[in-house]
C-alpha cells in the first residue's frame, strides 16, 4: 500500500468504501477495526489485496410471479383452496 503505484488507490479507498457502504442493498464489507481490509493478507504474496463486499439484490417481477406468492389470488381455483 505504500508503493507509488498504489498511491491513487490508497488515497481513494475511504471514499470508495463509503460509496459501497451506502449503496442500495449493502449487507456487509470485509474490514478490520481500521475500516478496510488492506491489512488482511491471506496469501504469501504481499502484493495481493483482498476486497469483499456483499449486496442483496432483489427485484420482483410481479408479472412472472404467481399471485399466491403475494397472498393474493385472482384465480377462483386458488381462492377456494
Amino acid at each position: 500500500m505504500d508503493s507509488p503505484i498504489m498511491a491513487e488507490f490508497a488515497a481513494n479507498l475511504e471514499r470508495i468504501n463509503a460509496v459501497a457502504d451506502h449503496s442500495p442493498g449493502f449487507v456487509w464489507r470485509l474490514q478490520t477495526e481500521e475500516g478496510d481490509a488492506t491489512s488482511i493478507r491471506p496469501f504469501e504474496d504481499e502484493n495481493l489485496l483482498v476486497n469483499r463486499r456483499f449486496r442483496l439484490l432483489m427485484q420482483f417481477d410481479r408479472a412472472r410471479c404467481p399471485d399466491r406468492l403475494y397472498g393474493i389470488s385472482n384465480n377462483a381455483s386458488l381462492a377456494s383452496n
